[in-house]
């Protein structure tokens, strides 16, 4: 499916370095949901998201069978840090 496409998107588009970072990544009523660790590049990752962000994980979603559903994808970037 293109939710699952696009969960793996994730981690192809943006590499290792930030899937250390990357906590749950999950779908829910056509918005990506991604936990991070990092407040720092939770900000990055928003400055660029309307730019090629959303642009490069909807290119590697329409990898699959799923074309229109994929230009209807959002992105929500959470940031899940532990305070003591």
């Amino acid at each position: 499916m293109a939710e699952h496409r696009a969960i793996r998107g994730w981690g192809e588009v943006l590499g290792e370095a930030v899937s250390k970072y990357t906590g749950n990544v999950y779908f829910n009523r056509g918005v990506l949901y991604v936990q991070l660790t990092s407040a720092v590049l939770r900000a990055e990752l928003l400055m660029n998201k309307e730019g090629g962000l959303i642009k490069k994980i909807k290119r590697s979603c329409r990898a699959s069978n799923y074309k229109g559903y994929c230009d209807q994808i959002k992105i929500c970037v959470l940031c899940i840090t532990a305070f003591h």
